[in-house]
Parts: structure tokens; C-alpha cells; sequence
């Protein structure tokens, strides 16, 4: 018994942890919207993405990527990759408020993104760690992340 235990932690310390020994989330487990300008975006609704990203090939692919860039590619994206993270989508209008929302990031989380939709030019785009819970604020210009404090 000791020598197959042993032998199961020794396979599984240098892999990513399976998904029948994952109980807690490893990331953010709550999160706001808030479109806080009626103004924003021309007046017009901000698409938004929360990514939790478990691939650090999938990782690579988006991090660097502008919004714009990241919404027109999405669907290839799924195509490419049709593991190795997960996607929540919302739409919000001008001076929207939405939440707090309940999100369960997964296990073996290598990336969490924050995609915005805005018509200007910018990144539009940013990450936010493995926190639990936070604010995006969609001001006039960007977006910015809050993280809740403990």
C-alpha cells in the first residue's frame, strides 16, 4: 500500500493536478462589472471576456494580444485550441452595473485575462492574478482591475 502511494505522488509532483483531486478553485471565485460612464464606448455596449487560461501554450498565444486583436481571432482560437482554458462573456451598456457575479476559476490556472471590447485604439486587456474576487471598471478610456480587499 505505502509503495503504491508513493508511487502515485512521484508520477503526479512534477504534473499538472487532476481534475478528480481538485476541491478548490485556484483563482478568482467573484467578480464585479461595472460600465461606469454612461458615455463609454460612444455610447455604445462594451463586450467583455474573463479567461482562465490552464495552458501555458494558450497563454502565450493571447497575452500579448490587444483586444480588438484577441475579439477578432476568438473564434479561431476555439478552433485551435479546444482545451486549455475557459470563457466567460458579458455585455455591458453605458452606466451598467453587474454583479457580483460567481466565477470558479479552475484548477492549474497559469493565467486569468480581462478582454474589453472598446471602439478606440489601446490593449484594452488586462490580467489579473489569482485573487479572489475584484472589481473590472470599464472607465471612459480603458479598463482597470480592483482587486477586493481582505
Amino acid at each position: 500500500m505505502g509503495t503504491t502511494l508513493f508511487l502515485a505522488l512521484a508520477t503526479l509532483s512534477g504534473c499538472k493536478t487532476p481534475s478528480f483531486l481538485c476541491f478548490k478553485s485556484s483563482g478568482l471565485g467573484q467578480i464585479v462589472l461595472l460600465n461606469s460612464d454612461p458615455s463609454n464606448n460612444g455610447g455604445r455596449p462594451i463586450a467583455v471576456d474573463l479567461v482562465f487560461v490552464t495552458d501555458k501554450k494558450v497563454l502565450q498565444a493571447i497575452a500579448k494580444l490587444k483586444a480588438s486583436e484577441y475579439f477578432a481571432l476568438r473564434e479561431q482560437f476555439r478552433r485551435d485550441f479546444t482545451k486549455g482554458y475557459e470563457i466567460q462573456s458579458w455585455e455591458l451598456t453605458p452606466g451598467q452595473f453587474d454583479g457580483p457575479k460567481s466565477t470558479s476559476a479552475p484548477c492549474n490556472l497559469v493565467g486569468t485575462l480581462v478582454f474589453a471590447d472598446y471602439s478606440s485604439e489601446g490593449d484594452h486587456r488586462i490580467s489579473i492574478g489569482k485573487v479572489r474576487s475584484g472589481t473590472v471598471v470599464l472607465g471612459a478610456e480603458d479598463l482597470k482591475w480592483v482587486p477586493e480587499k481582505r
